[in-house]
């Protein structure tokens, strides 16, 4: 997606963008954020076009992997939305445990 955003091809910039975020990782959209809004700010793309791409490809990233994962897993699933709904929005990723504050340093 960096590569595209760099070549000012920003159509693919976002479809790379919106499959990762919907496909493996959320927090990628904290790399997404400074991209878009300096595309947006120095008027390389529109910003309700953006949003046209961001809806359009974030819907065919989660057809794709909603319909992956749920054969897999034979039922209706979309992982990264699980993950966030028990993680955040239920609070309960201190049921893996925690380690103490110095693992993180030197173990992680």
């Amino acid at each position: 997606a960096l590569k595209f955003w760099l070549e000012e091809r920003f159509t693919r910039m976002f479809a790379m963008f919106c499959f990762t975020i919907v496909i493996f990782r959320a927090e990628v959209v904290l790399l997404l954020a400074p991209v878009a809004l300096d595309t947006l700010l120095s008027r390389r793309v529109r910003f309700f076009w953006m949003v046209w791409c961001g809806v359009v490809f974030g819907i065919m990233s989660l057809l794709i992997t909603v319909s992956v994962d749920s054969i897999f897993w034979r039922k209706l699933l979309w992982p990264e939305g699980s993950g966030l709904l028990f993680n955040v929005v239920n609070n309960q990723s201190h049921l893996y445990g925690v380690s103490p504050w110095h693992w993180y340093v030197t173990s992680a």
